[in-house]
């Protein structure tokens, strides 16, 4: 099983390209730009970077595991748009898995705490979800920040993750992550894990944190 990872969604673009089934190098590539914005720039020249460090072209791939949000709108977009185009000729599957599901394979990869993962999505906003066991108790949603705060706050979480995460808990529920306020994505820990899950459980759909500002003639918002 030959997995490709991507996030195009933060202030990072990285990919990553594992072999599951090879315990000697499983991690065959990888690649992580904190860039900001311009992830259209970047994306397939380092996609391109990791084909040849691997030693593969992309008809070897098997699946490919897309962070589908949310974050920037046009990084989100960006990331759905290569993904779509890079699988078709190949018949690749596709799957699409939220920012918050990784912080929670990432911070909590044997599913042993009850974790709140949380985004900061900016005008006094988070989104965030809950997880228990590995398991999404919580799905995404976005609240104002003391609406968040009350909500996880009563869910008694065991731990914070997330760069909202100090907004609304106590520093003793902290990650040391994120006590340095960080969302960074490990493509490679998200590969790993998306080698074994089933990638129909995992539309590749877009995750918004609020509707994009955008507005079509007539009122309509773009999809």
């Amino acid at each position: 099983m030959i997995t490709m990872a991507l996030n195009t969604v933060g202030a990072d673009c990285s990919v990553a390209i594992i072999a599951r089934d090879k315990a000697v190098r499983p991690v065959l590539a990888y690649r992580s730009k904190h860039i900001g914005v311009g992830h259209a720039e970047h994306l397939a020249p380092m996609v391109t970077a990791c084909f040849a460090e691997a030693g593969l072209a992309p008809r070897h791939i098997n699946r490919l595991a897309l962070v589908n949000g949310p974050g920037s709108f046009t990084g989100l977009r960006v990331g759905l748009a290569f993904a779509q185009a890079f699988c078709l000729p190949w018949n690749i599957s596709i799957m699409g898995v939220s920012a918050l599901k990784c912080l929670s394979v990432q911070y909590d990869p044997e599913g042993q705490k009850k974790l709140a993962a949380i985004i900061d999505v900016r005008r006094d906003e988070l989104c965030w979800a809950l997880y228990q066991g590995g398991e999404e108790i919580a799905v995404p949603r976005t609240d104002k920040v003391e609406e968040a705060r009350r909500a996880i706050n009563a869910a008694k979480v065991d731990m914070g993750i997330g760069n909202g995460a100090h907004l609304v808990m106590e520093s003793s529920k902290l990650s040391p992550q994120t006590s340095m306020q960080t969302s960074f994505l490990d493509m490679r820990i998200f590969g790993f894990w998306a080698a074994d899950v089933n990638p129909q459980d995992y539309p590749p759909t877009a995750l918004y944190s609020r509707p994009p500002d955008a507005k079509l003639p007539g009122g309509g918002t773009p999809r």
